[in-house]
């Protein structure tokens, strides 16, 4: 396995000696010789492997190795140093070192160190990855229910999740089709490799172009170092283009011709490089009427329209309700410390009657509202929030700017739970939309208590 080592030393003989070593065996060697000159590199590069002198002339090399590691963990990271002891060792290892090698050590302690780390790491990312990707594939499966159209959705996922297709997910806010693109990603071929998920209404449209095809250095002005972009970063795996609808009119057709070729050229760079990575977009509004509005071009629609997944509102599937209630339930009633909370059958009643033009989302929401709210091991009363603006029974004995303030409060409450349930917690787009600058909308949401977190997820 080629690695990309940084050595970090002011003996020059000895650096050379060990980078001799180690680039015979395959590995790209960098040199610094002192700390701030390392961390500089170790800041702007992509290294596997650091190896640090603990005795730098300007720095402590175990407070750097320990500033490096909660930079970047995933970086392994070796002290060497030709004075020391256990003690020393310990220290190292506690900062969050990977390992501790005394001068002078032999060629053959220095490569089994390295490769014993990089073993060890890999069986700790496979096995994170392997619990990641059952749940993700999992989840979709509680979410889905037991309705005949989400039988339908999960036939699709199956037919398609080993098939190096463009597929288009289509619903509603809050139908759950992040989870559907994370299931087609985890349940199939490339479950291994990464998963990519860019937000298109959330990247600001002067970074959209070389976020997602990459830049080099010096491309424009600011682009101080390389950026390989989703494009390559998601290379053998899935790049998930959510709410492709709000992509610029100006990229779509620069995508197309990605997807077409199979070959991307960042910015600044003028050879393309091969790449292997599949598409899968999701968009809350039909793509057929945003190419006929003009906003989304034909030929970019025509070659995503490989397979589409519709999903279904949740109004559309009401028999699937009393299944997710009782799923969000134990998630929350385990999260929030009170085990055992049940809905009664008056409560999920109300929940099936209900239009949920929030769908998923929406209910998980007010699952978990009730159940924080509770007091008892049974909920009967659902403050679904369901009115925007409700009508008010005013007080008239109530002064009239005390009055106001109430209904002011009231509204700009309710507004902002819906904005931020329709974004899915996603602070810049939710300002956007509103056209409320973001830190006035932080500001209000701080002021009403109202959590982002809350949001975020289907």
């Amino acid at each position: 396995m080629k690695l990309n080592i940084l050595l970090i030393d002011d003996d020059a003989e000895f650096t050379e000696a060990v980078k001799g070593t180690l680039v015979r065996h395959g590995n790209k060697v960098s040199i610094a010789s002192n700390g701030e000159e390392g961390n500089n590199q170790f800041l702007f590069g992509d290294y596997d492997v650091v190896l640090i002198d603990k005795g730098l002339p300007d720095v402590d090399g175990i407070k750097l190795a320990s500033l490096m590691k909660s930079q970047k963990p995933d970086t392994l990271v070796i002290i060497v140093t030709g004075i020391g002891n256990n003690d020393d060792a310990m220290i190292a290892i506690k900062s969050g070192c990977d390992d501790y090698l005394f001068k002078p050590f032999s060629n053959e302690a220095l490569l089994f160190s390295i490769k014993r780390l990089v073993e060890f790491q890999s069986l700790k990312l496979q096995k994170n990855l392997y619990i990641e990707r059952s749940k993700k594939s999992s989840q979709i499966l509680f979410v889905a229910g037991k309705s005949k159209k989400m039988a339908e959705v999960l036939d699709k996922i199956e037919r398609v999740k080993d098939l190096d297709v463009t597929v288009v997910i289509q619903g509603e806010t809050g139908t759950g089709k992040g989870l559907v693109a994370n299931a087609i990603h985890y349940m199939g071929s490339r479950s291994n490799e990464p998963f990519i998920e860019v937000n298109c209404s959330a990247l600001p449209e002067q970074l959209f172009e070389s976020e997602l095809f990459g830049h080099v250095k010096g491309a424009f002005t600011g682009a101080v170092v390389d950026n390989k972009g989703f494009f390559i970063a998601a290379e053998g795996g899935t790049l998930f283009l959510d709410e492709i609808v709000d992509m610029p009119l100006h990229v779509q057709p620069k995508l197309l011709k990605v997807i077409e070729d199979k070959k991307v050229t960042r910015l600044g760079a003028t050879i393309a490089k091969d790449i292997d990575t599949r598409i899968i977009a999701a968009t809350s509004r039909p793509l057929e009427r945003e190419v006929a509005a003009g906003r989304f071009r034909s030929e970019l629609f025509y070659r995503l329209n490989t397979v589409v997944i519709n999903l279904p509102p949740l109004r559309d599937r009401t028999e699937d309700i009393p299944y997710l209630v009782n799923y969000f339930a134990a998630q929350s009633s385990k999260r929030w410390g009170k085990p055992g909370i049940k809905f009664s059958a008056l409560a999920m009643e109300e929940m099936k009657s209900y239009s949920w033009p929030g769908n998923v989302r929406e209910l998980r929401n007010v699952v978990e509202r009730s159940i924080i709210m509770s007091t008892s091991d049974t909920i009967t009363n659902i403050d679904l929030g369901n009115t925007l603006i409700a009508e008010e029974r005013f007080d008239a004995r109530k002064p009239f700017q005390e009055l106001k303030r109430e209904v002011i409060t009231n509204f700009e409450t309710r507004y902002l739970r819906a904005l931020l349930q329709e974004t899915n917690g996603n602070l810049t787009e939710a300002s956007r939309r509103a056209g409320i600058d973001i830190k006035n909308l932080s500001e209000k949401l701080k002021r009403y208590n109202i959590s982002t977190r809350e949001f975020k997820g289907i």
